[in-house]
């Protein structure tokens, strides 16, 4: 999905390609054309929120993971997810 029809030079800080900048980036392409090709081989931009709940996600899943593939030697059971689970400092 296409947001909003500005191509910017720097987003975090709201700068916007002016005409100069893309005719000399992409030559000989309309704009239309320069949405098209950076939306095909640009990188994709995700917000801070969606990231850190991605990356809970992800940290739950290799919980998961390591508590499925352990055993307490002691008992020979499985560690439940909350001992097997570490909080880095994302």
């Amino acid at each position: 999905m296409l947001q909003i029809d500005n191509i910017f030079t720097n987003v975090s800080k709201g700068l916007v390609a002016n005409k100069q900048e893309l005719e000399n980036a992409f030559i000989g392409m309309s704009r239309d054309e320069i949405i098209k090709t950076i939306l095909s081989i640009g990188e994709l931009q995700v917000a801070e929120l969606e990231r850190g709940t991605t990356n809970e996600s992800l940290i739950k899943d290799i919980a998961n993971i390591v508590s499925e593939k352990t055993l307490n030697t002691k008992n020979f059971t499985r560690f439940p997810v909350s001992v097997s689970c570490f909080r880095p400092n994302l």
